[in-house]
């Protein structure tokens, strides 16, 4: 990955035996499957945000990135803001309708995906609901968040692989 390039977080969760039903208590549990999972997407949203503020010091239009979850058919967003600590969350919103996909769904995603072009950042009203991130880690934490997230390490192959049908597994 260059430096320069952004990467949204993009997290899939995965229905448990729970959450495949046919009766009417299927929509509680993936309501439920949603609020369980919201800490997860929360938590790479905010991370995600400290590493892309790091890489890309001095350099980022506004600080409200997003992160991106899809889970159970329904889209949640999360934006968070690591100067200001603020979080911003949508509702979820599901995507489709019988079987098509929402036309606002399309629209949503769009947007969220084009928020370099059309974020401009947290008006001064907002700035005062904070997520309390940064006083829940204390300076020494938070510190360390600003200075040392990075990527998961990934190797570099030195030769070029290619396919081939006879070998059953790849080393």
């Amino acid at each position: 990955m260059s430096k320069n390039k952004q990467e949204l977080p993009v997290f899939i969760g995965e229905p448990t035996e729970d959450d495949i039903s046919g009766s009417s208590v299927e929509v509680k549990s993936s309501e439920k499957l949603v609020s369980d999972l919201c800490p997860q997407m929360i938590a790479e949203t905010i991370v995600f945000l400290f590493l892309q503020n790091k890489q890309n010091a001095g350099k980022l239009r506004n600080n409200l990135i997003p992160g991106i979850g899809i889970i159970n058919e329904k889209l949640i967003v999360f934006m968070y803001d690591c100067e200001n600590d603020v979080l911003l969350g949508s509702r979820a919103m599901d995507l489709f309708e019988d079987e098509d996909v929402y036309i606002r769904i399309i629209l949503v995603l769009w947007l969220v995906l084009n928020y370099k072009l059309f974020g401009t950042g947290l008006i001064d009203e907002i700035k005062n609901y904070k997520a309390n991130f940064h006083s829940l880690l204390g300076n020494e934490n938070l510190e360390r968040y600003k200075t040392e997230v990075a990527m998961p390490f990934h190797k570099k192959h030195s030769q070029k692989r290619t396919f081939d049908p006879n070998i059953s597994s790849i080393p």
